[in-house]
């Protein structure tokens, strides 16, 4: 194999790389954001269930004194 065809060859796998960490990159800038959106949508979950049960709790204690 002639020299210059092996610097293509080598040239040519060291852009494919570069590429593939580019693309890599940028997926992972996306995955994070969707996880930082998934823990945003799971606070907000989290601090609905608590405002229902507060609500619960003034419910039974309202019927508790009702009798």
């Amino acid at each position: 194999m002639s020299d210059e065809v092996f610097a293509t060859i080598a040239i040519a796998f060291i852009v494919v790389l570069l590429i593939m960490f580019g693309l890599g990159l940028r997926r992972g800038k996306n995955v994070q954001a969707t996880n930082e959106q998934i823990e945003a949508n799971q606070k907000r979950q989290i601090e609905l269930h608590e405002r229902q049960v507060a609500a619960l709790e003034r419910i039974a204690e309202a019927l508790d004194r009702r009798g």
